[in-house]
C-alpha cells in the first residue's frame, strides 16, 4: 500500500495552516499606509501567502509594491523581502526605501508649438494626481500621467482634423531641498523633492482636409441626397471617425425611409498630402412596410385602443423610430405590467407585421385617507379607481371625504388620450357639505375640463364649470351684513400648477406655485358676474446645520362686475392651520358685532418658517405668520392685518408628517383669538 495520498493530504494540511499564519509587514512606508497597500496589492499579497518561498510570488509582490510607488509619484522608490521569525510564527517584511516625490514645476506642462488649441485644453488632458484633499494642491509628476496626457492631446488634434500631429515630451528632472521649518516648528527637519520640468513640443502640421465626395454606382437613391445625409462637404476638415459618423448617419435615414435591411460601406481614401477623398457605396435593398398589426393577450383593453397609441397603420413606410415613439405611448398610459412588440415577417418579404403582447394591470385600486385638524378633528376618506373603463384607457375615480364638519363626495372622468401630447379631458362632480364658524355651506360643482402637461413639472389646465352654493344655519348679526344666502356661478377658469419639489408630501428643497383665474357671466347661467385671481406659492431650501427654511405666500381678490355684495359663499376667509396660525379656523378678523367672521373679498397671506430635527423622527419648528384679509377688494392688503408667531413639532409619522403647533397674536384687538394649538397631517405650504 503506497503512501503517496497521505504524505500529499499532510503536505496540503500543512500548507494551508501555514498561510493562515504567515504575516506580513511593511517597513518604511510613510506617503502609503499599510491599509492601502493590502487593499491594492491583494492578489499577490495572496499569492506570497499560499507559496512564501516561490521566487516568483516574492518577485512579483516587490514589483507591485515598487509599481504602486512609481504610480504615486515615487520615481526612486525600491523595495526588499525579507524572511522573519516571529515568537508567533514566520513572517515577511517588505522594507521599503521611498525616495523623494517628484512634483510638477510650476503646476503645469509647458506647450511649444500649439496655436490650434487653447493651453487650457490640452491642460485638462493630464490626470495629474495631487496630495490631500485641497484642490490648489501642486500635482504629482507620474510617467503614467504624462503618457496619459500626450495620448489625449493627439486624440485632440485628431478629432479637430490634424491627421499627422506630432507630439512628443523630454523631462528634465532637478532634485530641490525644501525647507519647511517655520516659528510654530523651528525643529521641522527639510525635505528632498524632484521637480520636474515637462515640456510638450507640439508639430501640429497642416489640417486634413475633404477633397471629395464620391457616391459608387448601385444606389437608388440619389447622389445628392445621400450627401445630404452624410452631412459633410468638401473642404471640411477630416477626424478618424468621419468615415464612421458619415456610415451611421445615411444608415438611420435610409432605415427612416423603409429600407430595414440597407448596407452602407463608407472609406477614406488619400488623395494628396494632408487631403483625403470620402467614398460611399450603398445597397439600399428592399423598401419595407409595416404589414398587420396584431394584439395579443388583451382581456379588458381593445385592441383598437392599443393600435391608435403605436400609431401605426397598415403599409405605412417602416421606420425604426416610429416603433420607438409608439412603445413610449404604450408605456405612458400606464395600463400595462408589461408589453412586447415584435417584428414578424409576411409572406410578402417587403412587409413587417406587428405583434403586441401585453399584460394588464389591474383594473380596480382602493385606498384610504386620514388626517386631523384642530377644527375639524378628525377626517376619513376613502377612495375608488377604475382604469381603463370600457377598454379606452378610461379612468374613473369616486371619493369620500367625512369628518366632524361634514361630509364631502366627489366623482370623475378622465381621459388622457385626446392627442399624443398629454392632453387629456376631465368630468367631475361634487357634492360638499361643512359647517363654517358662522354658517354651513353646501356646495353642488360640475368641471368639464381640459388638462395638459406643458412640461415635467408645469400643468395647465381650462375649461367651465358651474358652482351651486347654498348657505344656511347663519347666524342672525350674519344675516344682514351679507345679502345672499346662496349663489349659483357659472364660470370658464384657467389655471397653472408648478411644482418643482423633491416631495409632495415632505419636501426638503424645491419650490411649488399655483395659480387659477375665474370668469363668471350671467351669460353662462350665472347669479352674479364676477372675476376671481387666487395664487398660492411656497419654496422650500435646506440650508446648513440641518436647518430646512420655508418661504410661503398666497393671495386672492373678486371683484363683482355688477351690481351688490359678494355672497357669503364666494369670499375669502383667513385663520387655521394652514394661514395665520394663532386664529381658530377662518376666524381672523373682519368680524360682525358678535364677533363671528364675515370673511373679505381679497386676502394675501405669508409665513416664513425654520425647521430642524431634534431627535429620531422629531423636528421642532419656529414661524412667523402674516395676513391680511380686506371686507373690499380696493382695500387689498390694506386692513386688518394681523402678526403670529409660534413653535411647532413635527414626527415624521408612517403616514406622513403630523405637526402640532402652538402660535400667538402679536397684534391682537378686542374678542379676537390671541392663542391656538393646530393639530395637523402633512406640512401646511
Amino acid at each position: 500500500m503506497t503512501l503517496a495520498p497521505f504524505v500529499g493530504l499532510a503536505l496540503l494540511l500543512s500548507f494551508v495552516a501555514g498561510s493562515d499564519d504567515l504575516e506580513i509587514r511593511f517597513e518604511g512606508n510613510r506617503a502609503i499606509s499599510g491599509a492601502r497597500m493590502r487593499a491594492e496589492l491583494a492578489p499577490w499579497l495572496e499569492d506570497l501567502k499560499l507559496s512564501p518561498k516561490d521566487e516568483g510570488a516574492r518577485d512579483d509582490c516587490v514589483f507591485e509594491v515598487v509599481e504602486l510607488y512609481h504610480k504615486n509619484g515615487f520615481p526612486e522608490a525600491s523595495a526588499e523581502l525579507h524572511d522573519l521569525e516571529t515568537e508567533v510564527g514566520a513572517a515577511v517584511v517588505l522594507k521599503i526605501v521611498e525616495g523623494p516625490r517628484a512634483f510638477l514645476a510650476r503646476g503645469k506642462p509647458t506647450f511649444v508649438g500649439r496655436t490650434a488649441i487653447d493651453e487650457e485644453i490640452l491642460e485638462r488632458a493630464f490626470p495629474w494626481l495631487r496630495p490631500g484633499l485641497i484642490p490648489g494642491s501642486r500635482p504629482i509628476f507620474t510617467e503614467a500621467a504624462r503618457d496619459s496626457g500626450i495620448a489625449g492631446i493627439r486624440l485632440l488634434y485628431s478629432l479637430a482634423g490634424y491627421l499627422d500631429v506630432r507630439v512628443t515630451s523630454k523631462p528634465s528632472r532637478q532634485r530641490v531641498t525644501r525647507d519647511e521649518s517655520s516659528e510654530e516648528s523651528p525643529t521641522k527637519r527639510p525635505t528632498i523633492e524632484i521637480q520636474v520640468e515637462v515640456v510638450i513640443q507640439i508639430d501640429e502640421g497642416e489640417p486634413t482636409l475633404l477633397d471629395a465626395v464620391e457616391i459608387l454606382p448601385g444606389s437608388s437613391t440619389s447622389p445628392e441626397l445621400l450627401k445630404e445625409y452624410a452631412g459633410v462637404g468638401v473642404g471640411g476638415r477630416v477626424s478618424p471617425r468621419l468615415a464612421i459618423e458619415v456610415r451611421g448617419r445615411i444608415y438611420r435615414q435610409l432605415q427612416e425611409n423603409g429600407f430595414k435591411r440597407c448596407q452602407v460601406r463608407t472609406e477614406l481614401t488619400e488623395t494628396a498630402p494632408q487631403r483625403r477623398a470620402l467614398i460611399i457605396e450603398v445597397s439600399e435593398g428592399e423598401k419595407h412596410t409595416f404589414g398587420v398589426i396584431r394584439v395579443e393577450n388583451n382581456e379588458r383593453t381593445r385592441s383598437g385602443f392599443i393600435r391608435a397609441r403605436m400609431g401605426i397603420e397598415f403599409g405605412d413606410p417602416y421606420r425604426a423610430s416610429d416603433v420607438e415613439k409608439g412603445q413610449r405611448a404604450l408605456n405612458a398610459t400606464g395600463l400595462f405590467e408589461k408589453f412586447d412588440v415584435q417584428l414578424v415577417h409576411d409572406t410578402d418579404p417587403t412587409r413587417l407585421n406587428l405583434v403586441i403582447t401585453v399584460t394588464e394591470r389591474d383594473t380596480i385600486r382602493f385606498d384610504t385617507r386620514i388626517g386631523f385638524s384642530t377644527y375639524e378633528l378628525g377626517r376619513f376618506g376613502l377612495g375608488v379607481q377604475l382604469r381603463n373603463l370600457f377598454g379606452l384607457g378610461i379612468e374613473g375615480r369616486v371619493d369620500g371625504l367625512v369628518s366632524s364638519k361634514g361630509e364631502e363626495v366627489e366623482a370623475r372622468l378622465r381621459y388622457p388620450f385626446l392627442n399624443d401630447r398629454g392632453l387629456e379631458l376631465e368630468l367631475r362632480g361634487k357634492y360638499r357639505r361643512f359647517e363654517e364658524v358662522s354658517f354651513e355651506r353646501v356646495e353642488r360643482v360640475g368641471t368639464i375640463g381640459l388638462n395638459y402637461p406643458a412640461t415635467r413639472l408645469l400643468h395647465l389646465n381650462t375649461g367651465f364649470e358651474l358652482r351651486d352654493v347654498t348657505i344656511g344655519d347663519v347666524r342672525e348679526e350674519l344675516q344682514n351684513s351679507v345679502i345672499d344666502d346662496s349663489s349659483r356661478a357659472s364660470l370658464v377658469f384657467l389655471g397653472a400648477r408648478y411644482d418643482g419639489r423633491d416631495s409632495a408630501i415632505d419636501p426638503t428643497k424645491g419650490h411649488f406655485i399655483t395659480a387659477r383665474f375665474e370668469y363668471a357671466d350671467r351669460a353662462l347661467g350665472a347669479d352674479l358676474d364676477f372675476v376671481r385671481l387666487t395664487a398660492r406659492a411656497s419654496r422650500t431650501d435646506t440650508l446648513g446645520g440641518n436647518w430646512r427654511l420655508v418661504l410661503a405666500g398666497q393671495a386672492g381678490g373678486i371683484h363683482r362686475l355688477d351690481p351688490g355684495e359678494v355672497p357669503l359663499g364666494e369670499r375669502f376667509f383667513l385663520g387655521g392651520s394652514r394661514s395665520v396660525r394663532s386664529y381658530r379656523q377662518d376666524r381672523m378678523p373682519p368680524l360682525d358685532q358678535s364677533e363671528d367672521p364675515i370673511g373679505g373679498e381679497s386676502f394675501i397671506a405669508g409665513t416664513v418658517e425654520a425647521r430642524h430635527p431634534i431627535w429620531a423622527k422629531i423636528s421642532g419648528a419656529v414661524f412667523l405668520d402674516a395676513g391680511s384679509l380686506s371686507t373690499e377688494i380696493e382695500d387689498f392688503a390694506g386692513t386688518h392685518w394681523r402678526f403670529a408667531s409660534g413653535v411647532g413639532a413635527i414626527w415624521s409619522s408612517p403616514i406622513g408628517p403630523l405637526r402640532l403647533d402652538w402660535a400667538i397674536t402679536l397684534n391682537p384687538e378686542r374678542g379676537e383669538d390671541y392663542w391656538a394649538v393646530h393639530v395637523l397631517i402633512g406640512q401646511p405650504f
